[in-house]
C-alpha cells in the first residue's frame, strides 16, 4: 500500500498518534510519513520513541528531513520522518 501522512500537532495526545499509526499498519501500510512543524517537533520524537518502543525493531526510521521555509511572513521550523514497519 502506499505511504499514508500524518502531521502531528497539539490536539491529540502521543498514546493517540501511536494507536492511529498502529491501525495504519494492521491494515497493510508499512510506511507512515510524519511532519512536526515549531513546538510540535519534541512530541513527533515522543511518538516515534512510544511506538519503536512497543514495537521493537519492527519500526525503523527511513528518512528524515529537517528544514525551515517561510509561512505568511513567519519562520515555520520542521521535522518530517518516514517510519517503516517490516513485521517480524
Amino acid at each position: 500500500m502506499d505511504t499514508v501522512e500524518m502531521v502531528i500537532g497539539s490536539r491529540a495526545d502521543v498514546d493517540e498518534y501511536v494507536l492511529r499509526i498502529i491501525v495504519e499498519f494492521n491494515r497493510g501500510v508499512r510506511r507512515v510519513r510524519l511532519k512536526a512543524f515549531n513546538d510540535n517537533i519534541c512530541k513527533l520524537a515522543d511518538v516515534y520513541a512510544s511506538l519503536k518502543e512497543r514495537l521493537g525493531d519492527s519500526v525503523s526510521i527511513v528518512e528524515g528531513r529537517t528544514g525551515a521555509r517561510r509561512d505568511r511572513g513567519r519562520r515555520k521550523i520542521y521535522m518530517d520522518i518516514l517510519v517503516e514497519y517490516s513485521p517480524v
